[in-house]
C-alpha cells in the first residue's frame, strides 16, 4: 500500500556529506498511484461519520489542501451529511 504525502528531512550530520550523483541518472516515476476505490469510499464514509458524531469537531488541513487545489473538496467533505 502506498501512502501520501511523504516528508523527507536531511539530518544535520550528513547535510554537507559528499555523495555519488549516480542515482540521479535514473528518472523518477512521478505518476500518482491510484487508490482502491472501495477502500477510499470506506475511509471517506468513516471520516464523515466521525466528524458528524463529534460534538465539536476540528479539522486541521495543512498547506497541501491549497497546493493540490482541493480546498473545495475539503469543504464538501466537512459539510457532507452523516450516513
Amino acid at each position: 500500500m502506498l501512502a501520501k504525502p511523504v516528508y523527507i528531512t536531511v539530518p544535520t550530520n550528513i547535510a554537507y556529506a559528499k555523495i555519488s550523483s549516480n542515482p540521479l541518472q535514473t528518472p523518477l516515476d512521478t505518476s500518482w498511484p491510484t487508490n482502491d476505490p472501495a477502500t477510499e469510499a470506506d475511509a471517506v464514509t468513516e471520516i464523515i461519520y466521525m466528524i458528524h458524531k463529534s460534538s465539536k469537531p476540528i479539522v486541521l488541513a495543512d498547506a497541501g489542501a491549497i497546493k493540490f487545489r482541493v480546498c473545495h473538496l475539503l469543504m464538501t467533505l466537512i459539510d457532507s451529511p452523516a450516513k
